[in-house]
């Protein structure tokens, strides 16, 4: 009796922080847009160039807060269970390119290299979550890489499985955080993250697809040359 309330505590107490923390994730992308429609309605002495760039700011914390609010959904009905994405039988290599090539203007505007090497792996997987996996990973390697960097997405297929590698050059990441960057909203550098449109829940999102899928998430990080993540998935996906 008492393992089952102390359960049912703990559970009340995860949701809170979540709650906790996602309203306080918003409150700064509602608090930015706030300033800026109030400085565009208020004042006469703006030039139009200023127009312009508070228009752009708003626009940009307002896609911020959007993603934000998809993650906050996505993460949230992916823990709960009550969302159940059908699978289908699909090429992974095929998602990977995908991903990569809408991440390619993204990087091009930072001066970052990009090279993407897949090969054919079928997957009996849904689309959406492999999409969710991929995408999160690479937006991750293209924010935190150094500028005029490189990211390399790795694909292969084998007897032993399939394995995902996505590699950014100019990031370290202490081993003592490589466990807790799949926690909820946290970030070792809080800053730069929101700074580079981070919403704090993409590698959480990364793992709990990994898991269900049997796949492990490992982290390796040099401060010579940089960070990968490896996502490596079992010879046969079992259908759950």
């Amino acid at each position: 009796m008492l393992s089952d309330i102390t359960i049912r505590r703990n559970a009340v107490k995860v949701r809170q922080e979540f709650f906790s923390n996602a309203s306080h994730e918003l409150k700064t992308p509602i608090t930015s847009i706030g300033g800026f429609a109030e400085l565009l309605c208020n004042s006469t002495q703006l030039t139009e160039t200023q127009k312009e760039e508070f228009a752009r700011r708003i626009l940009k914390e307002t896609g911020r807060m959007q993603n934000l609010i998809n993650d906050i959904i996505m993460i949230s009905r992916l823990e709960a269970g009550d969302i159940v994405f059908s699978r289908e039988v699909l090429d992974l290599a095929e998602v990977v390119r995908n991903v990569a090539a809408d991440a390619k203007p993204m990087a091009e505007q930072r001066g970052i290299t990009m090279t993407c090497m897949a090969q054919q792996s079928v997957l009996s997987a849904s689309h959406r979550e492999m999409q969710e996996l991929v995408g999160n990973l690479v937006q991750n390697a293209v924010r935190y890489s150094e500028e005029g960097g490189f990211v390399d997405i790795e694909l292969t297929a084998g007897q032993g499985g399939t394995v995902l590698k996505v590699h950014n050059t100019g990031s370290y990441i202490e081993p003592r955080y490589r466990e807790r960057i799949f926690e909820r909203f946290y970030r070792i550098d809080k800053g730069r993250s929101k700074a580079m449109g981070g919403t704090g829940l993409g590698l959480a999102i990364v793992k709990h697809v990994a898991g269900q899928y049997h796949a492990t998430v490992e982290v390796q990080s040099d401060p010579d040359t940089g960070t990968t993540f490896i996502v490596s998935f079992p010879p046969a996906v079992p259908l759950e």
